[in-house]
């Protein structure tokens, strides 16, 4: 099979497969937890569908891993999640009577479907989607034309990780109140939102710049990929004393990015990238196509 038809075969089925577990184990673990902190079973409940969303997020990370064989699978891949992200960010629900098309398909889904619908409305809003997109658009643009690594590339990829991590907590904490101005208020505000959105444009933005050096080391997706993946894990199950603790909207955060997966899927997402770069990045020296 040409490596470019494996490349995309394997991006767009991690993504069919991938999605719809993260969405549903995270909405079904977000369910389950008691922000309040009243119940100290809730986040031992929680513990079977984050895990589902975990598993969501791993098959996810197979999308980036498809540039090991092709760039193509990750390009087309991220073009979609960035398009469909850019699209449900850009028309906000103001009016349920009359909703734009992409959250009239949320909002349909969610009498077929609610923890699907849920899981979705949750990584449109909050940006997820467009961060997976950036990293698997930016790491396919790179592949293109892979470099060789030096050391100080892989100094500056490492920075660029530590800066991804950074762009991806800012992104979840304004996607958060994206979300609640979105499908919380019940009457959302233009003069609000659109601030936000594009505060989380610029997020996901800087995200993608910290990537660039991918294109010739692949130690700061690493970086990223470990660092997020690593507190997506953490958090996986927050102890309602913690998060009773907490600000409402911190808790809100902390309950949301650890259990629904969200912080997993972009850190394993990044980790599939890198690793996919890092042998694309090998055969091609190989083969002496690397400059």
């Amino acid at each position: 099979m040409p490596r470019t038809a494996l490349s995309l075969i394997v991006a767009v089925g991690a993504t069919i497969v991938g999605l719809p577990l993260l969405w549903f184990g995270g909405a079904l673990a977000i369910q389950s937890l008691d922000v309040s902190g009243d119940s100290a079973s809730a986040s031992a409940s929680a513990v079977g569908p984050a895990l589902l969303a975990l598993l969501g997020a791993a098959v996810l990370g197979a999308a980036g891993y498809s540039i090991r064989w092709s760039p193509v699978g990750a390009l087309t891949v991220g073009g979609l999640h960035l398009l469909v992200s850019a699209t449900a960010l850009a028309f906000a629900p103001y009016d349920e009577g009359a909703l734009p098309f992409l959250w009239q398909l949320v909002f349909d889904l969610d009498r077929a479907a609610p923890a699907i619908s849920s899981g979705l409305a949750m990584t449109l809003a909050y940006g997820v989607s467009a961060l997976l997109g950036m990293a698997l658009l930016v790491g396919g643009l790179v592949s293109l034309r892979p470099g060789r690594a030096t050391a100080l590339w892989r100094l500056v990829g490492v920075a660029g990780g530590l800066a991804a991590v950074v762009a991806t907590l800012w992104t979840f904490t304004l996607g958060l109140r994206v979300y609640i101005a979105f499908l919380v208020t019940g009457q959302p505000d233009a003069a609000v939102i659109t601030p936000l959105v594009v505060q989380l444009a610029l997020a996901v933005v800087v995200f993608g710049a910290a990537l660039v050096p991918l294109r010739w080391s692949a130690v700061g997706g690493f970086v990223a990929g470990i660092v997020l993946t690593g507190l997506g894990l953490l958090l996986i199950a927050p102890l309602p004393e913690i998060l009773e603790a907490l600000p409402s909207d911190v808790a809100f955060l902390v309950a949301t990015i650890g259990p629904a997966g969200l912080l997993s899927s972009v850190g394993l997402t990044l980790l599939g990238v890198a690793a996919g770069s890092r042998r694309l990045r090998s055969h091609d020296q190989g083969t002496g196509a690397v400059g």
